[in-house]
């Protein structure tokens, strides 16, 4: 049967002071978030109560946000059972819990209060009550610097899936009282997997319900499908008890029943941002000498990749007119070489992880994902992921008889970069906003 059904809430349950409240009768929706440029996941919960759910503190039955006096910080527990067999349950309650980060939309009149419960992991709180104030040596990889971070900083984070992908640079650091998510941030921008030696540089670090990635661009556009199956948007409808596969449509499951294009490309945008083609200076610190301008990155140099859909070909794509700008600099990149960090007494002034051949494949590999952007809403899907891959099928208009496909355009495969996971009393669904860097099937 079809996933868009009612959401089943087995525990929602809200506790702070050693005092527990279940509020399942008070949730009109539930949201989950994944975001593979967010490294924690989170939840929104809209409470709608009338009259009084909870005793106060006169013994009078008081609202659940003046009964409890959310401040946030609280203990949330939550539990949503799968709508088919297909699906998987939300699981906030046995391992791990959730946490109140603030409330929004506060709504109240005599006897009735409407307001948004913020939710957001453990590990978020933790990032801000945590430093980095040690040495990370120059000569060790950037995954095990990554992987020592989290370690360290969530030292009950090991009990989940951790998923660091094997880089093939070093780099050395000084913490400097950074928090732990920035510093992998500012790793994952300058890391170059281990595991291809034509990928170029760009990785992510992000949570999903399975557990933290540390993956890298590359990595997560040449992985296999999670669900072989084909979403299809399509006029047909029916009932599921007389469905009958059509094409690529298996089921009802796969149906995509809403979708909008947010972007297909902006040419002037990544001009700008030297996506394309770049030039680049670096001053070096040690012996004041600036590096030879003629040091340009093109379009071909982004030509062996991986790519979600067709071979990227500088030439032929990035064309106004005639004149190709794959291998003109749109963008002058000057910066200071990384040098200085220290070995024991000393300053080592080697220059920390080159620029010159990270630096512009991590900008062109960033800006090329979103060259193509769309929102769709299909049936609850809990098996799927933030950084997952998904193959959508959408019809071609036009003198065709209904079941001709545009291959060459918007049918293909995409990657998840935001997930919501829908829930009411009603109905529930998945929003995925996909992306992918370029247009028709995938080739390479």
């Amino acid at each position: 049967m079809s996933r868009l059904r009612p959401s089943i809430y087995s525990i929602l349950e809200i506790e702070k002071d050693g005092r527990t409240v279940d509020f399942r009768a008070a949730a009109a929706s539930i949201d989950f978030y994944e975001d593979i440029f967010c490294p924690t996941v989170s939840c929104s919960i809209q409470i709608i109560n009338s009259g009084g759910v909870i005793e106060g503190e006169n013994g009078k039955k008081v609202s659940l946000y003046e009964g409890l006096k959310i401040r946030g910080g609280e203990t949330v527990r939550i539990l949503i059972r799968a709508n088919s067999p297909d699906n998987q349950d939300i699981d906030y309650n046995t391992v791990e819990s959730l946490y109140v980060n603030g409330i929004t939309g506060l709504i109240r009149d005599d006897n009735k209060e409407i307001f948004t419960l913020h939710l957001f992991s453990k590990q978020a709180y933790d990032n801000e009550k945590t430093f980095l104030v040690k040495k990370y040596q120059e000569n060790v990889q950037i995954s095990e610097h990554v992987s020592t971070i989290v370690r360290e900083s969530f030292p009950d984070l090991f009990q989940f899936n951790v998923d660091i992908e094997e880089t093939f640079n070093n780099f050395g650091f000084i913490g400097n009282q950074m928090k732990p998510f920035d510093a992998i941030t500012k790793l994952a921008s300058k890391a170059a997997p281990a595991i291809n030696p034509n990928a170029t540089a760009g990785f992510l670090f992000f949570q999903t319900t399975e557990g933290y990635k540390f993956k890298s661009i590359d990595t997560l556009l040449s992985a296999e499908l999670r669900d072989p199956n084909k979403y299809v948007y399509t006029q047909y409808n029916s009932s599921q008890c007389d469905f009958e596969a059509r094409g690529d449509l298996v089921s009802l499951d796969y149906k995509i029943n809403q979708f909008s294009i947010v972007r297909n490309k902006n040419i002037v945008e990544d001009f700008r941002k030297g996506t394309y083609s770049s030039e680049r200076r670096f001053l070096n610190p040690v012996d004041f000498t600036v590096t030879n301008k003629a040091l340009n990155f093109t379009g071909n140099d982004y030509s062996k990749i991986k790519t979600a859909g067709e071979i990227f070909q500088p030439d032929q794509e990035i064309k106004i007119g005639d004149q190709s700008f794959s291998d003109k600099p749109t963008k002058i990149i000057t910066e200071t070489f990384d040098v200085g960090t220290q070995t024991g007494e000393d300053v080592n002034k080697a220059v920390n992880t080159d620029p010159l051949t990270f630096q512009s494949q991590r900008k062109m590999r960033y800006n090329t994902l979103f060259t193509q952007i769309i929102s769709i809403t299909v049936p609850l899907n809990t098996n799927l992921r933030a950084g997952d891959l998904v193959d959508c099928v959408f019809p071609s208009i036009g003198d065709t008889d209904g079941n001709d496909v545009d291959r060459t355009q918007l049918s293909g495969i995409y990657m998840i970069k935001e997930l919501r996971h829908h829930y009411d009393t009603r109905t529930s669904y998945s929003g995925l906003l996909l992306v992918r860097d370029t247009s028709g099937d995938r080739q390479n």
